[in-house]
Formats: C-alpha cells, structure tokens, sequence
C-alpha cells in the first residue's frame, strides 16, 4: 500500500515536472516573431527633413529600437509604469495577479490587469498575426499569453523582451514603437528623451 502511494506520488511529480517544462520551453506559434515590413520606410532630403513616409504592414508608422541600445531613461519609465518587479520575475507577477484577482472580487468586475510586459508583448504579438477581428479577453486567451511569456522569457533576456514592447506598443496616431513616437512628438529619437519626455 506504501510502496503503491510511493509510485503513484512520483508519477504525479514527473507528470507534473514534464508539465511544467513543455510550458516554459515548449514551441511559439509560427510565424510569431516575423517582423517582415515592420518598420516605415522614410525618404529624407540632404538635411533630414522628411520628404515622405511608407508605412509599415497595417498602415502604421514604425521605427525599432535595438535591444542592445535602448535608452536607460525610457527603460526606466517603462518598467516604472508598467511592470516594477520586470527584471526578477520569469513572464508571470503572481503578486500582480493575486493584486488584479482580490481587486476584482472586492470590486465585483474586474477592470484591472496583472500583466507583465511579458504578458504585453505576447498580446501584441499575437494581435500582429490576428487577420481578423481580436477576440474577447477571456480567460483562455489571458492563459495563453501566459503560456507564451514563459516560454518567450526562456527564449529571450529581459533587454530583448523589453525591446520587443517597446517596438510592439501603439502610441496612437498610427504610432508604433517608442522609437517613431519619440520622433513625432518630441522631434527627436529615443536616446535624446528627457526623463519627463521617457515618463
């Protein structure tokens, strides 16, 4: 009866184990990070005025930013206001979620998010690959952003991820990307904002 207990509970925790894993490591959707006409094609004269802009795929207007050159001013803005605990956690804030859950109960709707950036970029992406319409934020489609931050923080360090949010983000007016927006609002690039501009 033991010995049976035994191997029952190390069969759970190897199912378990096996679970766990193919969350973090198993496949991304294909095609998910295909940035193929990601970014506007802009023609200048000999002094860098703007002549004409060709927008990027879906009619927007894109400039990236490397991972490696990301300004330290719009990094720290960024994680301020959208995810403060982004460089200890792997994809999920489970305080974050807790937060979100006790919120919403007491308030009898919930309104507020736990999402990571992590969480973000993969709600981004997958709206990048949606052909139609998004649909509803249901609970399924909150796990398997989940599912995907785990395993996009297994395939990335936190600059690249942080990168890829802050290319992927809309800033409106057809905007995409801090890089582009920083150029229309503030005349200048990202490296140049000021922190009040990065805020």
């Amino acid at each position: 009866m033991k010995t049976r207990r035994l191997a029952w509970c190390a069969g759970a925790l190897a199912l378990l184990s096996a679970a766990v894993v193919w969350l973090r490591i198993g496949p991304l959707p294909a095609g998910l990070l295909d940035f193929t006409g990601a970014e506007s094609t802009v023609i200048v004269d000999r002094t860098g005025e703007v002549l004409y802009e060709a927008r990027a795929d879906g009619g927007s207007r894109t400039a990236l930013l490397r991972a490696d050159a990301l300004p330290p001013s719009l990094v720290a803005a960024t994680v301020a206001a959208e995810d403060h605990r982004f460089w200890s956690h792997h994809g999920i804030d489970p305080l974050a979620t807790a937060r979100a859950v006790a919120r919403g109960i007491r308030r009898r709707h919930f309104s507020e998010g736990g999402s990571t950036i992590t969480q973000q970029v993969a709600k981004l992406l997958l709206a990048r690959r949606a052909a139609s319409p998004p649909e509803p934020r249901g609970l399924a489609t909150k796990v398997r952003e989940a599912v995907l931050a785990l395993r996009l923080e297994h395939r990335f360090d936190k600059r690249e991820i942080l990168a890829l949010y802050l290319n992927l983000a809309p800033y409106g007016n057809q905007l995409v990307g801090a890089e582009r927006a920083s150029r229309a609002y503030f005349g200048c690039g990202a490296a140049l904002l000021t922190p009040a501009q990065a805020a």
